[in-house]
């Protein structure tokens, strides 16, 4: 599950760790092949939504205290 997930402007969502160390040796997508206009990487708000409610559900469907759910990593700021 993806921890800080970005779309390109290929409009396809990454994960930030992985697709700036793609980019940091190609220029294309790696979904596509075709080369990126920008690589600029914008937040994808609604699937971040998405994965926070899928693991608050899980914690909630195990009848676990969030507390001692696993620590998730800490969000990094885009450049």
């Amino acid at each position: 599950i993806m921890q800080d997930p970005v779309m390109a402007c290929d409009g396809h969502t990454y994960e930030r760790a992985a697709i700036e160390a793609w980019l940091s040796a190609n220029s294309t997508s790696p979904k596509t092949g075709e080369v990126l206009e920008s690589t600029t990487l914008i937040p994808n708000h609604s699937v971040r939504q998405l994965i926070d409610a899928f693991h608050q559900a899980a914690i909630d469907a195990c009848g676990a205290d969030e507390t001692k759910a696993p620590p998730r990593r800490a969000r990094t700021m885009s450049k």
